[in-house]
């Protein structure tokens, strides 16, 4: 239940995270981030893993075709992320596609898929 409701943004969209009184509240695994002027409910580690891969930088491109803030393989994993409504690697930069991705496949496999761990 809880991958539909925060892939739904039902538990991950609030206010913009500069202003104050902002309703994220961390939740079981989950903590805030800050992310395209929002805070979003990301895995606990997530924002270590983040960091790691691509120094959190959003457009991020790796010589492996891993994309984004979570490098998220196009290869690996397009067939799931069209799933998700996106369609090229170039979608699969933008912050919130990125962030969406990266918890789908966490959802799913936890943090393996990526070579740098929490």
């Amino acid at each position: 239940m809880i991958k539909e409701l925060i892939l739904a943004g039902v538990l991950s969209w609030t206010t913009d995270f500069r202003e104050p009184g902002s309703t994220c509240q961390p939740m079981n695994e989950y903590i805030c981030y800050p992310l395209a002027e929002r805070e979003v409910l990301i895995p606990n580690g997530a924002d270590t893993v983040a960091y790691c891969e691509s120094k959190a930088h959003d457009w991020e491109i790796s010589a492996t075709g891993d994309h984004g803030r979570w490098q998220i393989n196009w290869i690996s994993h397009r067939g799931r992320v069209q799933g998700l409504g996106i369609n090229t690697p170039e979608e699969l930069r933008e912050p919130l596609n990125n962030w969406r991705a990266m918890l789908d496949i966490y959802l799913e496999q936890g943090f393996g898929p990526w070579s740098c761990q929490p």
